[in-house]
């Protein structure tokens, strides 16, 4: 009998709670958000200002008959691994936080993922990782993270067995069944920076654990007993990879989370 995970299913909004920011966007190219619930037909005037009220930019905007205006940036490119933190005030409404990020997040742990060893075989996933400033490893066997498209069960067991963070990228038409074995935690993260909301959902039966699409999960976690760990990534995220960095920030904080446990487990075998 079929039965929704409880206990071991977590809900949360891990865009939320990762960045603490109403709008992440990446410095050096032309990006625009949406404020909805604006008093409909109002023109609003607005600035863009540092934590430090540094004034970046300013203008005028006409909410639509739905109460939604829509807001577009051009800030400079940043220096990789940097982020800005900003208020964008709609006089005379409560400020909105943004944060400009750099296109390459991941270069403060740069060394530490060298040493864990990121590996990918998809042509599409290579291009995305070194535009977020990843340094890949050309040895599957070493690197302790593998970011994957569509793979065969088998193998997918193979390197969760190995003790390898597993990072695989949905297509939303085929439906994932992980492992069942040894499995110690499962959680599907709710999050919203898709402009199409994410549908991953999760379903858990004695005999098997299916990952499907008739939810709204955006990530789903997978851990096991002998370290392995699985994350699957929505398709609908996917599609936003180069143009909203939510995505790449959730992904950095499972990667960081999962070396400082491999980082523990070496110094208690040292």
């Amino acid at each position: 009998m079929r039965k929704w995970l409880g206990i071991l299913l977590m809900w949360c909004s891990t865009a939320g709670i990762l960045s603490a920011a109403d709008f992440n966007l990446y410095g050096g190219k032309v990006q625009s958000i949406t404020l909805r619930e604006l008093t409909p037909n109002k023109e609003y005037l607005w600035e863009l200002r540092t934590d430090h009220e540094r004034l970046m930019k300013n203008g005028r905007v006409r909410a639509d008959d739905e109460g939604k205006a829509e807001i577009e940036f051009d800030l400079p490119k940043l220096e990789p691994g940097t982020s800005v933190n900003c208020k964008l005030k709609i006089l005379p409404d409560t400020p909105y936080k943004l944060v400009f990020h750099s296109r390459e997040l991941f270069a403060p742990i740069m060394p530490e993922l060298q040493q864990a060893g990121i590996y990918s075989d998809d042509d599409e996933l290579k291009q995305d990782i070194e535009a977020a400033g990843i340094v890949r490893s050309e040895d599957e066997k070493t690197a302790k993270v593998v970011f994957t498209g569509d793979i065969a069960p088998k193998k997918l067991a193979e390197l969760l067995a190995k003790g390898k963070m597993v990072i695989m990228f949905a297509d939303g038409d085929n439906e994932i069944f992980p492992p069942r074995e040894k499995m110690r935690k499962v959680a599907l993260d709710v999050t919203y920076a898709a402009k199409k909301l994410p549908r991953l959902s999760v379903i858990y039966s004695k005999s098997e654990l299916k990952i499907a699409y008739d939810g709204n999960g955006g990530i789903v976690a997978v851990e096991y007993d002998h370290g392995g760990r699985l994350i699957v990534v929505a398709a609908e995220l996917r599609r936003e990879l180069n143009y909203n960095p939510e995505l790449w920030l959730i992904l950095k904080n499972e990667i960081t989370e999962a070396m400082k446990k491999w980082s523990k487990e070496l110094s208690s075998v040292r």
